[in-house]
């Protein structure tokens, strides 16, 4: 049994700014079944608004899970969401109303396999409307922003239209989630945009993985910076000698950009988490890989989210394997070079995984 035990546990990072040490909260929601979390984003009324999936409650194999806390991490309310198969949510946002939008993909309605899926609800979970995105084959959505018309902007991917095995998919909405237009980026191989985040300067942009710039890799980093139409003001990647892809994105203090993922370069067959460092016109400053000490090709290590600090420190999040045991929740602070200033893990004898983090100041 996994319980939302990954959700507050892997998510919640609360940091007092402060303080001179950090403090890790540790919460579970869930039932008897397994339930996991891929975001948490904060509310207007300072509480927390998480999502994921359940198999516990709701109409199918697995709902989106939706559940709202308040400041003191209190348990307020819970919604599955989902229909007779399979519905996940990946990303969050609350609205102006309010309300939140959730984005993730749905098998059991829709024209393919898998569809991208957009929920909109009110302030208490309450489904407001759903749309279903894509074409016969699987194609799913990993993050979504709100723009500045009341529409949303998404991104994902795509097997049923683009040019190759798979295709980073850009999704525009309007209020009420009518598609308004959609990209496709990528080549003949895959390519993936997997988090979403708005830039300072009122433009977007993605990272991900890209198997197709580069025929000597599975895969390598990519940055794509694009405006409120579509159109792409950079399109970057940064190329190793093995498979190399990044699932979180924040852009830092002097607009530039630091990536976290996964990167089997260092230490293959074994993995390390991987953080990507490029500036605000998409040129690679640095990378270094990341993880537990341990003797070299024994330790899996995965990277999820990255934030940054005032003082410019980047927390990463991610997940670290030794041999056969467990999942660890993996957290580490790094300088605005990339050195490691320090790297705890948490975590009981089963699977415990980071996903993602928010920076915020403990009253």
């Amino acid at each position: 049994m996994i319980r939302l035990f990954i959700f507050i546990f892997t998510c919640l990072f609360a940091v007092s700014l402060s303080a001179q040490k950090d403090t890790a909260f540790i919460y579970t929601f869930g039932g008897d079944q397994d339930e996991q979390g891929r975001d948490i984003e904060l509310t207007a009324d300072s509480g927390f608004i998480m999502v994921g999936a359940t198999s516990s409650f709701g109409n199918g194999n697995s709902d989106i899970y939706l559940v709202k806390v308040d400041s003191n991490i209190k348990y307020q309310w819970s919604r599955a969401i989902g229909h007779f198969h399979l519905e996940f949510g990946h990303a969050v946002k609350q609205t102006k109303d309010g309300g939140y939008v959730i984005c993730g993909y749905s098998n059991s309605k829709g024209t393919g396999s898998y569809d991208g899926y957009l929920v909109r609800t009110d302030d208490t979970g309450a489904v407001v409307w759903e749309k279903y995105f894509g074409g016969f084959d699987w194609d799913k959505f990993y993050d979504v922003e709100l723009t500045p018309d009341g529409g949303f902007m998404l991104v994902g991917e795509t097997n049923s239209f683009g040019a190759g095995d798979a295709d980073a998919w850009i999704v525009k909405t309007d209020s009420l989630g009518n598609l308004e237009w959609e990209k496709f980026l990528g080549g003949k191989k895959k390519d993936i945009a997997h988090a979403l985040i708005s830039t300072k300067d009122g433009n977007y942009a993605f990272c991900g993985e890209n198997a197709s710039k580069n025929d000597t890799t599975k895969g390598d980093a990519w940055l794509v910076k694009f405006d409120g139409t579509g159109k792409v003001v950079f399109d970057v990647t940064h190329e190793k000698v093995q498979y190399d892809y990044c699932k979180g994105l924040t852009e830092t203090k002097n607009n530039g950009f630091a990536l976290i993922g996964t990167s089997f370069s260092w230490n293959y067959p074994k993995s390390d988490i991987y953080l990507v460092k490029f500036d605000k016109n998409g040129v690679f400053n640095w990378d270094y890989n990341h993880g537990l000490i341990f003797p070299p090709n024994v330790a899996n290590d995965v990277g999820n989210d990255v934030k940054e600090y005032p003082n410019e420190n980047l927390l990463i999040i991610g997940t670290s394997i030794l041999g056969n045991e467990g999942k660890n929740f993996y957290t580490g602070m790094v300088s605005p070079t990339g050195d490691y200033i320090t790297a705890p893990s948490y975590g009981l004898k089963d699977d415990d995984i980071g996903e993602r983090c928010l920076i915020h100041p403990i009253k």
